[in-house]
């Protein structure tokens, strides 16, 4: 791919980061079919004759850059041709972005070849609309929102100049995303909304009574005091635009916003009309059936889930749009089960063994150039390989991500000192709980030999017996990690259970057990580490949590897992979800939330939408499943 191709840009740049560059062709249609291919190392728009061709660069890493493939043909006339590419250079690093210098490389081919390809005769300019340089950052996990200027006077064109790029290709791994138009509502004068979370690009015609008028939108999952909610500490959910006398007319592709609401701070426009764009991922619809989990309830989360899926999978569409390996697990279990999607999995469990940081473990995102990571986000990867090797039996994908796995998992065996992991030099992160958090290690991470987490052991048991089972199904001798995990086990059950609460302690220091939690009752049980005469009273234990710190939404994909196992817990498991998923539906909300205490968490900035709070939906299959059965008993043939 490419072979004739360079990567390029336009010259006499502006900016060292977030640069907008524009190129234009003109060419003659060729016979047959025409497919345009194009790569970026930022993100992208095209048009071809005046309508939209594509947008939207998959998210890559500078050693493995991915292409896309456009069939160019339905947008094509007789004779001449334009093409037009308005490309964004980052140049810094997010949550789900690496920087990666500036350039784009693409090829028009027809039948008979290529009919054209990115040179240093391209015409090309720095956009003169949109500001290029530093504008408002949304979050630091999103980057720069945009500043767009419509009043600006045109430039001309000059030739591109040829920049350095990779030279390693492959194709878009999943379908690109489709753009269905959603027009916003007026709710009140400059107050816009949707009757869902929706998750898109802003669009708009608004006509401005002068010239260079300033014009600021923000966007939110919620209103507060009849407004947009724009600045939370140092975030920041606008864009800017200065308007021409007249009509504007607007389609941003360079942020992808997750919102409900939108809110224009000038009362001297005229909106004729505002929306987005809603990005959806092609997948089979989630139909509800009768089930013991409310209707309102699993649409809700396959909302969710909807919402939390585009190029890759993602967290929450409001704030950060990251990969984060444990929030994927419950997108991933679902995909195959709601969407019927394994293009999806593969794709993402190829991107989050792909970098590895310097201490062998998996980065907190992918892909991104960070060198934080989480313990146990490493440790339940191994599960992530063998659910998806059960559902597929897709051996291909295992022997990719194969050597940076075993790098990984010998890394932390080499880390268990005396047989047990303590606290290690990551973000000891387990849940955002009393106690749990840790969060001052974001910043600091520092190791600390005498403190050992329960829940980090736990998860390596889990680690450690998936791998084993993922070498297994390579037939690759899995015996010397396998002899591991019966120790192992007995060595967490001795030092964390506590004989006169029969609970098992967080953390143990100093010959001291400190904070009891759900969570660790949750995981004793999910890792098999409890005793068999110590089993139901545990079980018990997590139908009445009384007097430990409670479990927070994204972990009771784990308590359901262990509760459903001897199927006497359905009705206080579907009296639950009800209960806790459907108090969120009572206060308006579309979508599941990140944590229970919704908008408030998080001094105001916890998300309304968040993947890995989709619980709901994986316990309504679950309950399908039992009943299927009992139907088929009752209705013999």
């Amino acid at each position: 791919m490419f072979e004739q191709a360079n990567w390029i840009w336009a010259g006499h740049p502006v900016a060292a980061i977030n640069e907008y560059a524009d190129f234009s062709i003109s060419f003659q249609k060729g016979k047959g079919t025409h497919h345009f291919y194009i790569c970026s190392k930022g993100d992208f728009v095209i048009y071809l004759n005046g309508s939209l061709l594509g947008a939207i660069q998959f998210p890559d890493f500078p050693e493995k850059k991915v292409y896309d493939d456009y069939d160019a043909t339905p947008f094509l006339c007789e004779g001449k041709n334009n093409l037009f590419i308005l490309a964004l250079s980052r140049n810094y690093d997010t949550s789900g972005r690496i920087a990666d210098g500036k350039g784009i490389i693409f090829e028009m081919r027809d039948e008979e070849g290529i009919l054209f390809s990115s040179n240093a005769s391209v015409l090309s300019r720095i956009d003169p609309h949109y500001v290029s340089g530093n504008v408002s950052r949304v979050t630091t996990q999103l980057g720069m929102g945009y500043s767009y200027c419509f009043s600006s006077p045109e430039t001309s064109y000059g030739q591109s100049i040829i920049v350095p790029g990779g030279r390693t290709f492959v194709p878009r791994p999943v379908p690109r995303c489709e753009l269905i138009r959603q027009d916003a509502t007026c709710i009140r004068h400059n107050l816009y909304g949707f009757s869902k979370e929706s998750v898109g690009y802003l669009f708009f015609t608004i006509d401005s009574p002068e010239e260079n008028l300033p014009l600021r939108i923000s966007y939110g999952e919620h209103l507060i005091d009849g407004g947009v909610r724009r600045l939370i500490q140092d975030r920041d959910f606008s864009v800017s635009f200065t308007l021409k006398k007249g009509t504007n007319v607007f389609f941003g592709p360079f942020l992808r916003m997750g919102l409900r609401y939108l809110e224009l701070d000038s009362a001297k426009v005229c909106v004729r009309e505002i929306g987005i764009y809603a990005s959806h991922y092609p997948h089979r619809p989630f139909v509800y059936a009768q089930n013991p989990i409310r209707k309102d309830v699993a649409e809700a989360a396959a909302l969710t889930l909807d919402c939390c899926l585009h190029e890759h999978y993602e967290d929450c569409p409001w704030r950060e749009q990251a990969q984060y390996t444990m929030d994927a697990h419950l997108e991933i279990l679902l995909g195959y089960e709601a969407f019927g999607e394994y293009r999806m999995p593969r794709s993402a469990l190829s991107q989050m063994a792909f970098r590895l940081t310097k201490q062998h473990t998996l980065p907190i995102t992918s892909p991104c150039a960070t060198e934080l990571s989480i313990p146990t986000y490493s440790l339940i990867y191994p599960l992530l390989l063998r659910e998806y090797w059960e559902q597929t039996h897709d051996r291909s994908l295992l022997e990719e991500v194969f050597p940076n796995l075993k790098l990984m998992m010998d890394h932390y065996v080499s880390m268990a000192k005396g047989g047990l992991l303590a606290i290690l030099p990551e973000w000891n992160f387990f849940e955002w709980a009393d106690g749990l958090d840790r969060s001052e290690e974001i910043f600091h991470p520092k190791e600390n030999s005498k403190c050992l987490p329960f829940l980090t052991n736990a998860f390596f048991v889990v680690g450690l017996e998936a791998f084993s089972s993922v070498l297994d199904s390579l037939g690759r001798d899995a015996s010397s990690y396998r002899a591991l995990l019966s120790p192992l086990r007995k060595q967490i059950h001795d030092l964390f259970y506590d004989e006169n609460k029969r609970r098992f302690a967080a953390y143990f220091e100093n010959g001291t057990r400190t904070v009891y939690c759900e969570f660790a009752q949750v995981m004793a049980l999910y890792a098999h580490i409890v005793l068999p005469e110590e089993r139901e009273e545990l079980l018990s234990c997590l139908r009445n949590p009384k007097d430990l710190v409670p479990l927070t939404l994204c972990n009771y994909l784990f308590k359901y897992q262990v509760l459903l196992e001897d199927g006497k817990n359905d009705a206080f498991i579907a009296q639950q979800v009800n209960q806790i998923w459907g108090s969120m539906l009572k206060q308006g909300t579309t979508t599941d939330w990140e944590t229970i205490k919704g908008a408030d968490d998080f001094s105001g900035a916890g998300s309304l939408c968040h993947g890995w709070s989709a619980v709901p939906l994986y316990v309504y299959y679950r309950l399908a499943e039992r009943k299927a059965p009992q139907q088929a008993e009752q209705n013999p043939r």
